[in-house]
């Protein structure tokens, strides 16, 4: 075997391998390549870092507070919805000034809903043998300091009398 040859020790095996004139090795085969690779996305894989902890946990914690801070207001909305639907037919008969304080007493005060009133929340229009509540209105929810958030909920609860 002259100079023009290239060894390769794979398995206990000898294999001989024709060297170009150029006198480059040849590359190594795709199979090799491939372990290596893989070994070497070993090698460079640890954990998360300190900086990405944090990260992950301000936003898990940040979703949270949010979580936290939001689902009262919607599940008071969903109850003041579901009463309005549910009220019964000498409450709808009432004049429009009578029946903000009935709603007032038979649906805010039961569902423990004290952050609006009924008048700055809706308004009532009889039509045609309907009554229509327009619910909207708007909470400010302060979340952190000076960072807050608005929800505004807004239905049209149709009724007939």
């Amino acid at each position: 075997m002259g100079p023009n040859h290239w060894f390769s020790m794979r398995n206990a095996d000898v294999q001989t391998i024709e060297m170009p004139r150029s006198g480059r090795v040849p590359p190594e085969r795709p199979a090799t390549r491939v372990r290596a690779a893989r070994a070497a996305v070993t090698r460079r894989q640890q954990g998360m870092g300190a900086l990405g902890f944090i990260f992950v946990l301000l936003v898990i914690g940040g979703a949270a507070a949010l979580t936290i801070k939001l689902v009262p207001h919607y599940i008071s909305f969903y109850s003041i919805v579901d009463a309005l639907q549910k009220l019964d037919s000498r409450t709808l008969a009432k004049p429009k000034f009578k029946m903000y304080d009935d709603i007032e007493d038979k649906v805010l005060k039961i569902n423990n809903i004290h952050d609006v009133k009924p008048q700055s929340m809706m308004d009532i229009e009889k039509l045609r043998g309907r009554i229509i509540f327009h619910v909207d209105y708007r909470i400010e929810e302060p979340i952190v300091q000076n960072f807050g958030v608005y929800v505004h909920f807004k239905r049209d609860i149709v009724r007939n009398l």
